[in-house]
């Protein structure tokens, strides 16, 4: 209750900021100073163009922040399966499966408690019952189509009844219930956008340019059914494709929804990644990756298919992560999955909690496609009818699929969390407009105070001075690239030294079977705790301190096989030879963590000695046009480890077995009867086999399964560094000297507008350095507001607060 109570204070807060920059923005708009967007060359930071769109941007976030809305985009190109994708995350078939495009206008699906019929509902239909007259006048009052294309348009059985429509006039309605009426709404949407772009009448998509005027279909997430309700909603936007029929209005669409979304979810194909419309997808995402942030996820679709020698998972992770790599979209963001095999194992479990049964498959033709897959084609029919049989094998469906990871990572997460995303959206949208106007208004009023001369010199040295960030970038990649091969030979070397140490330790614990101790250091010294640019690179164990000097001994080696009557004493010297590795696996960690953290600060020291070149070329530029900040950050990894379990290592150490002794027990005969009456100790008894259980740890096995692992694990090691912390450095130089480039050159082009007002009369120009100074001041005691409200909603997903997410069942 605390922490709604927290997010309803900051959503008020969000909600001043937007109207207030919208106001001002709208000012901006007003006053005449924005001008057409550029067809060459760089653009200035507003313009015609893009002011409007950013004022859609702030009344989106506004929507969303009215019901604390998280709006996840789902991206795809045409055929990558961004539709089957909705219908596993939803668990039935909202949307349809269908060759031709399905998604000309934007449609969101919501997940709504208790709605387990879906229905679509539309309430800002109007402008497409006045687009069908417009149509109609067209085609049959004016006759502006050809007679044949309009015959062959009539013999389309899509076009054939929405063409008759048209002709009668029949509207659209605004609500559909149940799975056929939204399919038949959806194809009926989408051939209206075809015919509207074949018969040349423009199609009214301006009117759909906020989320609250799109279609909305709700209905319950099978996934999210048993989860308590959250504070805010979870919804997803089906955004339409780059390549979609060719429609380019389709590429104006898809980026623009993509900057009014919460939260990104792509969608690629497998087999055509790298492809011209994944090309697409990806500049899209990397334009919007500042503003959302850690907020992309990426789905590759359609792992299924690929065989024993295509790639590992790991391997396409990795591919895809180097295409987003400017975008900061790690590996940990990118499923393989099977869309396919997710729809069809979450609509059958769906069907079965709700309905108890799968329907026939004559009525519904996806059970023969999710029996075939997971029952297998031959045998089927023979299983369908046993419950049980169904439910194992939709679960083993759902878990081939690859889907339970992001279910639970991403859309549970997303639910769980929607509140606090839809604050993070608006506040890093807020913070980055306000900051964008900022930079356009000091560079414009900067321009009007000085000379025309002085003002082209400055766009002169602009232009030197991107000369110059290209310098500057080479230089610092060139010592990167150099700092990076000394910093490899140094942890190579280190780790080198720590395994040598270590299979030293290990194999003098094997062979005396004694505990293992920190080897006492002279004249050790404390290290003080610094701060880590990259973060902490290895994670040691505790030490226990309870732990005497002394040498104990835990097993004699003499006798490598080691006999116990009960599990509990086999297992109590299992947990004392854990605790020796342990502390010689802990001891190694620590040793190649403070080698690490040297190579890491020899990193540090070498980057930013180019740091500060950047640094001044700022300063320069910040002395010329007014200020901007941009920081450069070296990258925050992930704590990684040597990646070995000892209680794996010695696992396989101990073993049960069974041993055939010699027992004695009363006679059953009649004799024997007699002597139990009279309790003898030696007469009336008889001899027998018995069967008993022993335990035995084998020290040799032991041994052989810890050398095993010390082959791997300083591998792993090196291959983290390799993995995550090489590419992030790369990353980030990357992107610091995109962003600043990008800046540098809005900002000259900001001046060549400035430029022009010198043009202006001299009233003009006083009147434009009066609004000009009002704009700056609002606007840099909102950019500063908008920061801190970014600041406590990042504060709130990190600490105290936040909505932890659980690890919860995925139904």
């Amino acid at each position: 209750m605390h922490q709604e109570k927290i997010i309803n204070t900051l959503r008020d807060e969000a909600k001043r900021q937007l109207v207030l920059l919208k106001k001002l923005l709208e000012k901006t708009r007003d006053s005449d100073v924005l001008s057409l967007p550029s067809a060459e060359g760089s653009r200035a930071t507003l313009d015609t163009e893009s002011l409007p769109k950013i004022l859609e941007i702030l009344d989106g976030e506004m929507s969303k922040l009215e019901h604390l809305d998280m709006v996840l985009a789902v991206v795809g190109t045409m055929k990558a399966g961004k539709s089957t994708t909705i219908n596993a995350i939803v668990g039935s078939e909202i949307l349809p499966n269908r060759p031709r495009p399905m998604t000309a206008l934007p449609t969101l699906i919501r997940h709504t408690k208790g709605v387990t019929k879906p229905r679509l509902i539309f309430e800002h239909v109007n402008p497409i019952n006045l687009h069908i007259e417009d149509l109609h006048r067209a085609i049959y009052e004016e006759k502006s189509i050809d007679p044949l294309q309009l015959n062959k348009l009539e013999s389309d059985p899509d076009m054939k009844d929405l063409l008759c429509s048209i002709k009668n006039k029949k509207p659209f309605t605004s609500v559909h219930e149940g799975e056929d009426a939204i399919f038949h709404f959806l194809k009926g949407l989408n051939d209206l956008v075809r015919l509207s772009a074949q018969v040349q009448v423009d199609f009214p998509f301006e009117s759909y340019a906020v989320i609250d005027s799109m279609p909305v279909i709700e209905i319950e997430f099978s996934h999210l059914r048993n989860l308590d309700v959250a504070q805010g909603r979870l919804t997803l936007l089906d955004t339409p494709g780059p390549n979609e029929a060719g429609q380019s209005h389709l590429r104006v669409m898809l980026k623009d929804q993509l900057k009014k979304a919460s939260a990104v979810l792509v969608v690629l194909d497998y087999a055509q990644f790298k492809s011209d419309a994944d090309a697409e997808v990806r500049k899209n995402i990397l334009e919007i990756s500042k503003t959302v942030k850690d907020r992309i996820f990426i789905l590759v679709n359609k792992f299924d298919e690929c065989d024993r020698n295509g790639d590992s998972k790991e391997a396409v992770q990795k591919r895809v992560a180097e295409a987003f790599s400017e975008g900061g979209v790690g590996e940990k963001h990118i499923y393989p999955v099977s869309s396919k095999f997710g729809y069809l194992a979450s609509r059958a479990r769906n069907e079965i909690q709700r309905n108890g049964r799968l329907p026939m498959p004559e009525k519904e033709p996806w059970v023969e496609d999710f029996a075939k897959d997971a029952l297998g084609r031959s045998t089927w029919r023979k299983q369908i009818e046993n419950l049980e049989t169904i439910r194992e094998a939709a679960d083993h469906l759902w878990q081939e699929s690859g889907f339970a990871v992001p279910m639970e990572k991403v859309i549970v997460a997303a639910y769980k969390n929607a509140a606090l995303e839809a604050l993070r959206s608006a506040a890093s949208k807020l913070a980055k407009h306000a900051e964008d106007a900022s930079d356009f208004l000091k560079a414009r009023s900067g321009a009007l105070r000085k000379s025309a001369q002085e003002v082209s010199n400055h766009i002169d040295k602009l232009q030197k001075k991107v000369e110059k960030i290209s310098e500057i970038e080479r230089l610092v990649k060139e010592s990167v690239e150099s700092t990076l091969s000394d910093s490899k030979v140094g942890v190579a070397s280190s780790a080198k030294k720590a395994e040598e140490k270590l299979t030293k330790n290990i194999d003098l614990y094997f062979k005396e079977g004694k505990k293992i101790e920190r080897e006492q250091q002279k004249n050790k010294v404390t290290a003080k705790k610094k701060s880590n640019p990259i973060g902490t690179i290895f994670v040691g164990r505790e030490k226990d301190s309870s732990q005497e000097s002394g040498q104990v001994v835990d097993f004699d080696p003499k006798n490598p096989k080691i006999i116990f009557s009960n599990k509990e004493s086999a297992h109590d010297l299992l947990e004392k030879i854990e605790l020796s590795i342990s502390k010689s696996f802990s001891d190694a960690e620590e040793d190649l963590m403070n080698s690490i953290q040297k190579e890491i600060e020899y990193l540090d020291k070498n980057f930013k000695g180019h740091q500060n070149d950047a640094t001044r070329l700022f300063k320069s530029i910040k002395k010329d046009v007014g200020g901007f900040e941009i920081a450069i950050k070296l990258p925050s990894v992930n704590k990684i480890s040597l990646g070995v379990s000892i209680p794996d290592l010695i696992r396989d150490g101990i073993e049960e077995k069974t041993k055939s002794v010699t027992r004695q027990r009363r006679s059953s005969s009649a004799w024997g009867t007699v002597c139990r009456w009279f309790n003898t100790d030696d007469w009336g008894w008889e001899s027998y086999k018995a069967s008993e259980n022993y335990y035995e740890i084998d020290i040799d096995k032991i041994k052989e399964s810890t050398e095993k692992g010390l082959a791997v694990i300083f591998n792993s090691a090196l291959k983290s560094m390799e993995d995550e912390v090489y590419p992030k450095l790369h990353q980030s130089t990357d992107a610091f000297f995109s962003e600043f480039r990008k800046k540098v050159e809005h900002i000259r082009a900001d001046l060549i507008e400035g430029l022009k007002d010198q043009s202006r009369s001299k009233e003009a120009q006083a009147t434009l350095v009066d609004q000009f100074q009002y704009l700056i001041k609002e606007i840099s005691g909102l950019l500063e507001d908008g920061k801190t409200l970014e600041a406590e909603a990042e504060r709130l997903r990190k600490g105290e607060g936040f909505i932890a997410v659980a690890k919860a069942e995925v139904v």
